[in-house]
This record gives C-alpha cells, structure tokens and sequence, in this order.
C-alpha cells in the first residue's frame, strides 16, 4: 500500500476516533445535567409535601407581667396602718405624696368604686387604689407618665395612664363635681355684681360731697 494512502486512513481513523470520544463526553455531560434537574424537582416535590403536612402554628401575644400591687411600694404604703393616721410619719409622707389625707383618699376610691369612674369593659388588672394615686400624684407633684410607670412599680404603663388620667378627669368633671359645687346661675352673679357696683358708687358719692363741703382756709 502506498505511505500516503496508508497515512490518510490512519488520519481518518484518528479523527473518527475523536469524534466518537466527544460524542460519548456529550452523552456522559448530558445525562449528568438531567440526573440534577430530576434530583431539584424531587427535592422540591418532598418539601413542599412536609410543609403541607406542618400544622400551623397559633400566634400568641405576648403580654407583659404585672407584679402584685401589693409587693410594690404604694401597695406598702396602704397596708401600713400608720397611714391611717394623719398625724404619723407615714401618714404625713402620703400626704406630701400625693396631696391628700388618707382619709380623704379612702373617701375618692369610695366615690370612684359607686360612679364607676374608670368605666371598662373586662375586668382590669390595676386597683383602683393604684389608679387614684397616679392620678394624684400627678395632679399634685406634676409628674409625668413615665415616672408613674417607675413609681408604680411597672403596674401601669404609660399608654395605660393616659386613659386612666383622662377617665379620671372626666369622671370627676361629669359626676363628682356637680354633686359638691353649686354654680351659681346668670340672673345671681349679675344681681351680686349691680349690688356691689351699687355700694361702691355710693361709698365714692359720700366722699366727693365730704370733700366739697369742707371749709377752704385762705
């Protein structure tokens, strides 16, 4: 056979041999690539089959804790018998506290407990001993609603305060307060003011005529 025949069909062979090898490369690449795509669509497919099968979970709200009322400083401070007394130290100490005497206190949660003062719909948490006494600690000492908060031993926050402050204002103003001050009407107060008006015009009368009749010296 002739070299050059010889080396053509050898170079045929050589490149029919590589093209053979890529195409098996192509085949291997290939079923790699579906063997993933099988593999992510079971994985989604087992996923989405235990998510289904998750029961859904009850969102709970979180409240906050409130101590005993009793265990706090104010709460103390009622339980002292010497409170009572307005003449003790004790007594003497709630009064520059919060303004009052304890039994004019005792008398506000009385009033307060009969008119339903801090009117609400479920029962709440917070004596109305504790509400009072925020009330007029701030009436009294001007505090504001964040050192009730602190004062309060976190029994009442400081959005809870402001309800409780306008449920008290506006209690006091509607019920309590006509039932101890008589406003006096119109016709009154005017008749009250021609009759003072009245007097003082005669009392500035009789002195300009004293003054008129005195005698000049010359």
């Amino acid at each position: 056979m002739d070299p050059g025949q010889c080396n053509a069909e050898l170079g045929v062979r050589a490149r029919a041999t590589a093209e053979g090898e890529e195409a098996i490369w192509e085949a291997e690449e290939e079923k790699i690539v579906i063997n993933k795509v099988y593999q992510f669509i079971i994985a989604a497919v087992l996923n989405a089959i235990a998510l289904a099968n998750i029961a859904p979970t009850k969102k709970t709200r979180k409240t906050n804790s409130r101590p005993d009322f009793h265990d706090t400083a104010w709460g103390k401070m009622l339980l002292d018998p010497d409170t009572a007394d307005v003449t003790t130290r004790a007594g003497k100490k709630f009064r520059r506290r919060f303004r009052v005497p304890f039994p004019i206190f005792t008398e506000l949660v009385q009033m307060c407990n009969q008119e339903a003062i801090f009117s609400i719909k479920r029962k709440s948490r917070i004596p109305v001993e504790c509400k009072i006494m925020a009330c007029l600690r701030v009436l009294g000492r001007d505090n504001c609603a964040d050192d009730i908060t602190e004062l309060s031993g976190n029994m009442i926050g400081e959005s809870t305060f402001y309800t409780i402050f306008k449920q008290f204002v506006h209690g006091m103003q509607e019920k309590i307060f006509p039932k101890y001050v008589k406003v006096l009407s119109y016709f009154i107060i005017f008749y009250v003011y021609a009759f003072i008006y009245s007097m003082f015009y005669r009392w500035l009368r009789e002195i300009t005529s004293r003054r008129s009749s005195k005698p000049t010296s010359i």
